[in-house]
């Protein structure tokens, strides 16, 4: 894999993550909640071979990974070659416990949208802020986590400015209201403007 640039990397639609290849992706994703989150496993693949066996003890510690036996050692360096070239939303470098979280993030909210898009339904998802700042810096939205999904019929998303107010009143605390199309998520018009 060449070094690729930001403007090669290529944009997974619910995470943000840029990855230089989409077809490194998670299979089998089995979770469990715990105290702090989730655990769960799953199945790193690039395109149809599996790498390996990823997990996360939902105990707020790393994500870790173990390759598949044969040849490991250069499987080791094909997902390490993954991960160098990633980035985050912002274009920041991550580590291998971000990827693999984002990969796995990405094969569920990737399944719910699915489901609903199957029972004809239009997606849409509640982003709550993540704020940094504060003290002597000014606060700011850092990122965006998700948090509920709809499934909403199409004739209900008509009119984005009265959805929004509906659904401001059901989730007074979210930052934003984002609906999937094209495959892509959008943020609904919030008719501030």
């Amino acid at each position: 894999m060449s070094n690729p640039t930001i403007e090669t990397l290529h944009t997974l639609p619910h995470t943000g993550l840029r990855v230089p290849d989409t077809g490194v992706h998670m299979r089998n994703v089995r979770t469990l909640d715990t105290d702090d989150g989730y655990a769960w496993t799953a199945d790193l693949y690039r395109g149809k071979r599996r790498l390996g066996t990823a997990q996360n003890h939902g105990d707020g510690g790393e994500s870790t990974w173990r390759p598949v036996n044969l040849r490991p050692a250069d499987v080791e360096a094909e997902v390490a070659e993954f991960v160098a070239a990633s980035r985050d939303e912002h274009g920041e470098e991550v580590d291998a416990d971000f990827v693999l979280g984002s990969l796995v993030d990405e094969a569920i909210i990737a399944k719910k949208v699915d489901r609903l898009v199957q029972r004809g339904k239009v997606a849409i998802r509640v982003m709550h802020a993540i704020i940094a700042g504060g003290g002597d810096e000014p606060e700011r939205v850092d990122t965006l986590v998700p948090g509920a999904f709809y499934g909403l019929d199409k004739r209900h998303i008509a009119d984005e400015v009265a959805l929004v107010r509906s659904l401001r009143k059901a989730v007074p605390d979210a930052h934003q209201f984002q609906l999937f199309v094209d495959n892509r998520w959008k943020p609904l018009d919030e008719g501030t403007g």
